[in-house]
């Protein structure tokens, strides 16, 4: 049974979103990336992510992240969505019906991780389950208005203990945290 990662950048004020610059780069956190998707059999999406992202990494193989773009285009998608039809970025699965009693037997069914990138709105309603296994955190050092808090709509509060802590890209803090009660 695989656990269910959930990996995000965050400003330093918590905001969540597009504000440029916010993502580690360099040989250090592309080698961190690439282990983690080493332990992983898929990544789990939502529309948005998806969209964003299938948009991004298929065509990234000339720029400096084309270490990132061989293991993200290899691994399987499995996209929360109910109305997306043609998923061009491949191997993809889409997951439109009961989602969550998907997600919970898809984690047990594979043998290594599922990984989510972004999808805050999903990840909210994932830790609301109780189906996130690990948080993993990328402080960036900017300070943004205007954008969303990271899982806004989560409707409670989840107790994490706290495991790993790196630098990259000198300012930039990763924090690896469990899911300290289930």
């Amino acid at each position: 049974m695989g656990k269910l990662i959930t990996q995000v950048v965050l400003h330093a004020n918590g905001a969540f979103g597009a504000g440029g610059g916010e993502r580690p780069t360099g040989d250090d956190w592309d080698d961190h990336v690439v282990s983690v998707l080493n332990t992983c059999d898929g990544i789990l999406l939502g529309r948005k992510s998806y969209e964003l992202l299938g948009g991004y990494w298929p065509n990234d193989g000339l720029s400096g992240a084309r270490r990132l773009a061989k293991p993200l285009n290899a691994i399987r998608k499995y996209v929360v969505s109910s109305t997306l039809a043609a998923l061009p970025w491949e191997p993809a699965t889409v997951i439109a019906d009961a989602p969550f009693d998907r997600i919970r037997t898809l984690k047990g069914d594979l043998a290594g991780n599922l990984i989510t990138f972004g999808s805050s709105q999903l990840v909210a309603a994932l830790a609301y389950q109780l189906l996130v296994d690990e948080f993993h955190i990328v402080v960036a050092p900017l300070m943004t208005g205007g954008l969303p808090s990271f899982c806004t709509t989560l409707p409670g509060s989840i107790e994490l203990a706290l495991h790993e802590v790196k630098h990259f890209g000198g300012q930039r803090i990763f924090l690896r945290y469990s899911v300290a009660q289930r």
